[in-house]
This record gives structure tokens, C-alpha cells and sequence, in this order.
């Protein structure tokens, strides 16, 4: 669709335009976030222009960036909420092996039809992503909360552009949407 098409042209020129400043407290969490939400908002466009199997394939290949979005959300809220503090090596493999394991899981099966969605481990996956994601808006908030008057302006104007494809994602999950693609 147009709407994720553009939203990929969007998320990938923040990540860009990022990337020449990744040397600042917290770029690299938004870099990441920024790459894994354009490569999840393209697998979303492929699918919505491809005939079966392929669209099964970029329907299910989407998964591999859906269970990283989270991940790399948090990340970068927890170093824009505290850029003194760093997540460990062990604590960066902690939070990605639910993701690791969904990512295995749509690897590993060899689905006829788009059914990702009608899996057990969806719903543990998707449990576990919207914990990750509010998480990451309580420490944005509080971040904003803390921060002098320009930084909390830069916080809700964030605040403001994550939280709309949060929502659309939550009503897309429980299928409270009723258009195609609009994840």
C-alpha cells in the first residue's frame, strides 16, 4: 500500500540521517529501530503486490523485522531515557531470545497459507512484543518527564510519531482492522 511505502521511505531516511550522527547516546537503538521498521514496512509492501506463494513468502518473512522492531525499540528508549547506561552483551541476548525463537519458528515451518497469525507462539510473541513496547514508552515518558523544555519537546514530538503505528499494530493484532496490509 501507499501508506507503508511511504512509511518505509520515511523510517529509512531517519535511519540515514541518523547514521551520519551514531556516535550520539542512542543513535545505534534508532538506527536499528528505524532499519528493522522500514525492512518490515517493505516485506508489507511485496506482500500486498505479490501473487501466492510469493506473497506467503513476504507475508511470513515480515516476521523476521516484527519480532526485532520491539527489541530494537526498547533499546533505544532505554539509552534516549539514560544515555550513561549501556545494555550488556547478556542482557542484549536475554531480550532477543523470544524474538530469536519466533524467527526461528517462521524459518523452521513451511506454511501452505499465510497462518502465522492462528499459532500458539504468535500470541506469546505478540504478548512479549507489546510488553517490550510499553516499556519503552514508560521510559520515553519518564525521560520526558525529567528532561529540560527542548528535550521534552523532541520526546513528545517521538512520543507523538511512535504512537500512532503502535496503535495500529495493537488493533491489527487482535484484528480490529479490516483493511489488508494495514500492519
Amino acid at each position: 500500500s501507499v501508506v507503508s511505502l511511504i512509511s518505509a521511505i520515511i523510517t529509512a531516511f531517519l535511519a540515514a540521517h541518523v547514521w551520519r550522527r551514531r556516535t550520539a547516546p542512542g543513535a545505534w537503538g534508532f538506527i536499528a529501530f528505524m532499519a528493522f521498521t522500514t525492512l518490515w514496512t517493505l516485506g508489507n509492501v511485496m506482500e500486498i503486490f505479490s501473487a501466492p506463494p510469493v506473497l506467503i513468502f513476504w507475508h511470513n518473512s515480515r516476521f523476521v523485522w516484527i519480532a526485532l522492531v520491539p527489541v530494537s525499540w526498547l533499546i533505544f528508549t532505554w539509552q534516549y531515557a539514560d544515555p550513561q547506561k549501556t545494555f550488556s552483551w547478556r542482557s542484549m541476548a536475554a531480550l532477543c531470545a523470544l524474538p530469536g525463537a519466533t524467527i526461528a519458528f517462521v524459518a523452521g515451518c513451511t506454511f501452505q497459507q499465510k497462518g502465522f497469525e492462528q499459532v500458539f507462539w504468535y500470541w506469546i510473541h505478540a504478548i512479549y512484543s507489546f510488553a517490550l513496547t510499553t516499556a519503552g514508552i514508560l521510559l520515553l515518558l519518564k525521560a520526558m518527564r525529567q528532561a529540560e523544555a527542548w528535550y521534552r519537546r523532541r520526546g513528545m514530538f517521538l512520543f507523538a510519531g511512535v504512537l500512532l503505528p503502535i496503535i495500529v499494530v495493537f488493533l491489527h493484532t487482535f484484528d480490529w482492522i479490516p483493511w489488508r496490509g494495514m500492519d
